[in-house]
């Protein structure tokens, strides 16, 4: 009886995904995106971060980076970049509905009874996926690896993302990194310094 059913396991990353959605709109926090080429620095843009009534995070931008040199054509292409890791972090709860009304979640155990992660098939785009690895022992979301698809050549392109407990005891996306091989391209998103709204 180890082995956990799709519905089940479906239901409970609504509940922890729905649970961290409530509570961090209590909060605001800093997001930090760094975005490198072939190595090199481009971009670093930190912005404050909080949650509106509609459900939406509202980022307003504190302050910006980038060097003079900028390379206008792969402007477009980072900022669809940044565009898809909001897609996928965190899970929409409508998206993972329809996913799994349509059939297409699929769920593995790790560690019988302790972690299982639930792989969304075609969560956004054809030929894409999305895993999202549940902690069960301790009711808390792990982790997030997506494959996916960006720009006109449809460059394969991954996303690994790792969950922290605040000490307020909820679950939040605390670091994002995408990697975009064929445009040698990283994205790293920090979410840090939650601090309660006044």
């Amino acid at each position: 009886a180890d082995s956990v059913s799709v519905t089940d396991a479906v239901a409970t990353l609504q509940l922890l995904l729905q649970e961290s959605l409530d509570r961090l709109r209590a909060y605001e926090w800093t997001e930090t995106t760094v975005v490198r080429l072939k190595g090199d620095e481009k971009a670093r843009r930190l912005s404050r971060c909080y949650y509106r009534i509609d459900g939406k995070i509202e980022r307003s931008v504190v302050s910006l980076a980038r060097p003079q040199k900028k390379k206008e054509e792969l402007s477009d292409y980072i900022e669809r970049a940044i565009t898809l890791i909001r897609y996928y972090v965190p899970p929409d709860l409508a998206e993972i509905q329809r996913i799994h009304n349509l059939g297409r979640v699929s769920v593995q155990t790790i560690e019988p009874g302790k972690r299982i992660s639930l792989e969304f098939h075609e969560y956004r785009y054809k030929g894409d996926k999305l895993n999202v690895e549940v902690d069960l022992a301790n009711s808390r979301l792990a982790g997030l690896h997506v494959s996916s698809i960006l720009g006109e050549k449809q460059d394969p392109v991954t996303l690994e993302v790792r969950f922290n407990t605040h000490t307020d005891g909820f679950t939040y996306p605390a670091d994002a990194l995408l990697e975009g091989k064929a445009q040698k391209l990283t994205i790293a998103v920090t979410n840090s310094e939650h601090r309660k709204r006044s």
